[in-house]
């Protein structure tokens, strides 16, 4: 504030100079009317000095340095031209301000080097079991009974539904009788051969010794033969009766429908007293095994080139939208969709959710090797003076 009040002082001095010059001589009238005059101008130069402080103490506020000093004395020169007829030489000769300093890039610097960046391919599918089965009967018949329930957890080899098997049952009883009957037959066989043989060794012994007609050997000869083959048509009879007897059990067992692995049971249709009719028509149950479920996604067409198995993947669901599960790509479809433009490849979960289910929306991110990614880096910087008519940033 020193400084600058020194300033304000010597300035009023020049002002004073300036309006004792401007006055010519040959127009000075009586002293009267000269202290009138100067009655006039010193409150008005008062009142253009006062605004001067004020001026250049709110520059200083504003205006770093010497700025706010040479702010004021233009001010200064063009509030007192009026009245003096003259601008104060001071106020008007400014110095030149220091260059302004910007920062531009240098084109001339290296380009920074590309950042590394993983690669990613996005799809949407759902979720599905690969061991998953549509059950159905496989014979006509009336269901008796429905052992499961919807939902219901079971093992493989478990009965899942029975239809009515009395017939089977009769067939089976059958069977078993004929394979018995065709059993003592074949046992009645052998001991005639046993006797045969034994029949055979005691008349040749006899025809030997003179004692005995030849003829009777003969005889005993061809009978052990004749017990042989009986023997052996026996022994056949019992292997067809034992697969006849294999066959009525099969059929018996078409009678209950089994679970060919463990798994969990849904769209349960089946009830008891319907009406099955062997064909494919017979939906009684659907049965998928939790273990084996996989997520299938489609990808667009134009990515088909990125894809290979192996390639790591997160995978998220609507029913847990804050959670991640990772996965690796299994396979590839070899057929895209013309009507949506996709390929679909499936997903194996590490981990897969203890809730997770057939059918369940999901979303996919394909995370492929890392590739170059376009980016600036760094800048290399210069500085240099900011020209006239430069737009600050």
């Amino acid at each position: 504030m020193t400084a600058q009040s020194t300033n304000i002082t010597h300035m009023a001095a020049q002002l004073r100079s300036l309006s004792l010059e401007q006055e010519p001589v040959a127009a000075r009238v009586d002293e009267g009317a000269e202290k009138g005059q100067r009655r006039a101008v010193w409150p008005r130069t008062i009142a253009v000095l006062i605004g001067i402080g004020a001026t250049g103490y709110g520059a200083s506020l504003t205006q770093p340095g010497h700025a706010a000093l040479d702010f004021a004395r233009l001010k200064a020169a063009t509030l007192l031209t009026p009245y003096f007829g003259v601008a104060a030489t001071g106020a008007a000769e400014l110095p030149e301000a220091a260059p302004e300093m910007v920062t531009q890039a240098d084109p001339t610097a290296a380009p920074a080097p590309a950042i590394p960046a993983p690669r990613q391919l996005l799809g949407s599918g759902y979720s599905r079991a690969g061991r998953d089965v549509v059950l159905g009967a496989p014979l006509p018949a009336r269901i008796m009974s429905v052992e499961v329930t919807e939902g219901a957890v079971v093992k493989a080899g478990a009965v899942l539904v029975r239809l009515d098997d009395r017939s089977a049952q009769d067939a089976v009883a059958r069977a078993e009788l004929t394979l018995r009957e065709a059993q003592l037959a074949a046992a009645k066989a052998a001991l005639t051969v046993t006797q045969s043989v034994k029949d055979r060794v005691r008349a040749e012994a006899l025809a030997a010794r003179k004692v005995g007609p030849q003829r009777a050997a003969d005889d005993a000869g061809h009978a052990l033969d004749m017990a042989r083959m009986e023997a052996e048509i026996a022994t056949l009879a019992v292997t067809s009766a034992e697969t006849a007897l294999a066959a009525a059990r099969t059929d018996l067992a078409d009678y209950a429908v089994r679970a060919p692995f463990g798994g969990v049971v849904a769209d349960l249709t089946a009830a008891p007293g319907m009406i099955t009719y062997g064909d494919q028509s017979d939906v009684l149950l659907r049965l998928f095994d939790p273990a084996s479920l996989m997520v299938d996604v489609d990808i667009a067409e134009r990515s088909l080139g990125d894809l290979a198995t192996g390639i790591a993947a997160e995978v998220g669901f609507d029913a847990w939208p804050d959670q991640s599960f990772h996965g690796r790509v299994t396979e590839i479809a070899p057929i895209l969709s013309k009507e949506r433009g996709t390929i679909r490849v499936t997903v194996v979960l590490d981990a897969p959710p203890p809730d997770l289910r057939p059918n369940m929306a999901a979303r996919a991110t394909l995370l492929l090797e890392e590739g170059p990614q376009k980016a600036t880096g760094p800048l290399s910087l210069t500085s240099h003076p900011k020209r006239k008519g430069d737009d600050d940033v």
